[in-house]
């Protein structure tokens, strides 16, 4: 038994009767392309959060690298004085 769909300029698109489904993942990946045509706001969208997500990162990564040095110079002072090569 054939499935069919209708994309978004209303044409409809049938499908052969297959047993993994595989030409209906390829034609409704084809949607999300042409959807993106009609709402071109998506790239604006995915661009804003993909820079967002990289800032993000970023900051979380300095942040552990300012408190990992912080802590090796913390844990190296001490042992300096531990050994009296501190004054």
């Amino acid at each position: 038994m054939a499935g069919n769909a209708v994309l978004l300029d209303g044409s409809r698109v049938a499908f052969p009767n297959t047993t993994n489904g595989c030409n209906r993942r390829i034609v409704q990946s084809m949607h999300g392309v042409r959807a993106t045509k009609y709402h071109p706001y998506v790239y604006g969208v995915l661009v804003f959060e993909a820079i967002a997500t990289f800032v993000g990162q970023v900051s979380v990564l300095s942040l552990v690298a300012l408190f990992g040095a912080a802590t090796t110079l913390l844990l190296f002072y001490h042992l300096l004085l531990y050994l009296k090569l501190w004054v």
